[in-house]
């Protein structure tokens, strides 16, 4: 496995992590953590087969509001329930704000969420 996808997908997953226990349409840091070892896991073993999962949600690779997503070097989703295939450059927030550009100023995850697209 490539070391970039790895990185992606732990980036990716990490700004998912949530600082508490939310109400049950969210998931907890804890579970991101679990779900971030399923991934690690998944992409080790088959990753072509880890990307199909994590796009049809397979296997609990869609829990509420958690989810595995992939962008590739050309910054392409390769891995998402709903923006697969999607440049990350078109894609906002629930706030209106440009995703990358948020990514980039390492703003992505917020204190009391996960970035919501």
């Amino acid at each position: 496995m490539k070391p970039q996808i790895l990185r992606t997908l732990v980036a990716a997953l990490a700004l998912l992590f949530s600082a508490g226990a939310y109400a049950a349409e969210y998931a907890t840091a804890e579970e991101a953590r679990a779900m971030l070892e399923r991934v690690i896991s998944a992409v080790q073993a088959d990753p072509a087969g880890a990307l199909a999962k994590f796009n049809s949600g397979e296997e609990g690779f869609k829990d509420r509001d958690l989810y595995p997503f992939c962008i590739g070097p050309d910054g392409v989703m390769s891995a998402h329930p709903t923006l697969l295939g999607k440049h990350i450059s078109e894609i906002k927030d629930v706030d209106g704000k440009m995703v990358a550009e948020e990514m980039v100023k390492g703003r992505g995850r917020r204190q009391d969420r996960g970035s919501r697209v």
